[in-house]
């Protein structure tokens, strides 16, 4: 099982940094050369910093606390990335519409110096959109379980929706590190022509995937979680800062099926492997949580163990 290295070239940079000054530094004409580094190489980087630097709210906002801030006429950049027609049917108000991914191939009408409030209709396609900002120097928020599964459950909701399209605001910009900006549009070009679409599967289809030796399960839950139950055969790395340490013990020759909760981090988990190379997809509804309409692999009859 090949596996795939993931070497910092900025670690590699300090560690020399650190010898010279163990060692002694040599005079300026044997200076070793460091080498700059590859486009590759700056994309890998970002995204290993995304879950270095993941804060303690994992990018995602209650849809409770969201509501009760719109309620309290806050200024915030909210961003409906629901089909133009359900955004026109009713919508946050002030919210402004970029269906779908087309939000990566529109970054320069994103503001660079507030947060960014982004729902769909249960949070999962928000999940890879959110990682993806961040990583590219934004600071964007899902709002948690989305329109459909969220904000339109809390009492009252209504007060806080309208059809009246809101103009969009004038933006500062912000400068990306190209290489990251040209890694995001490939990124949203590859959806067009991928397999499995929109990087989501199924869980009857993952289902028929079980026990194929090219396609493993990660499980991000929780450890505690994962022992009481899991889909059999998965592997752990726990949801949070640091996870990104165990990444280079994934297999880079496999199909890699990511699954949470409720399919909201596994999508952002998704993002960060696919931008490091791994063919990684995210079950849709994860294991499942027990909502309205509860979905999911555990909800949906499939097998799990705690062995």
């Amino acid at each position: 099982m090949k596996k795939l290295r993931i070497v910092s070239p900025l670690l590699l940079g300090v560690l020399l940094v650190l010898s010279l000054a163990l060692a002694g530094c040599p005079p300026v004409e044997e200076q070793p050369v460091v080498e700059v580094p590859t486009d590759a190489e700056i994309v890998a980087d970002a995204a290993m910093i995304y879950f270095a630097i993941l804060p303690n709210d994992k990018n995602l906002i209650r849809e409770d606390v969201f509501v009760e801030r719109v309620k309290a006429g806050e200024d915030m950049f909210i961003l409906d990335i629901r089909r133009a027609e359900d955004f026109a049917a009713g919508h946050v108000i002030g919210a402004v519409n970029l269906p779908g991914f087309s939000v990566l191939v529109n970054l320069d009408r994103l503001p660079a110096d507030e947060t960014i409030y982004l729902y769909c209709y249960s949070g999962q396609s928000t999940g890879q959109i959110v990682a993806l900002l961040n990583i590219a120097g934004f600071d964007a928020k899902s709002v948690r379980f989305g329109f459909v599964r969220g904000i339109s459950t809390i009492e009252n909701h209504e007060e806080i929706v309208t059809t009246v399209p809101a103009d969009w605001p004038e933006v500062t910009k912000l400068e990306i590190e190209p290489a990251v900006e040209v890694a995001i549009k490939d990124y949203y070009a590859a959806l067009a022509i991928a397999e499995i679409a929109r990087n989501r599967i199924s869980a009857e289809d993952a289902y028929n995937l079980l026990g194929d030796p090219d396609t493993i399960f990660l499980s991000i839950r929780r450890a505690e979680d994962y022992a009481a139950k899991h889909i059999p055969g998965a592997i752990n790395i726990p949801f949070g800062r640091g996870m990104q340490a165990e990444f280079d013990e994934l297999p880079a020759d496999k199909l890699i099926i990511v699954y949470c909760y409720s399919g909201q981090t596994s999508n952002q988990t998704v993002a960060v492997l696919r931008l490091l190379g791994f063919n990684a997809v995210s079950l849709d509804n994860g294991m499942g949580v027990p909502m309205t309409y509860p979905r999911g692999w555990y909800f949906e009859g499939f097998p799990t163990t705690s062995l």
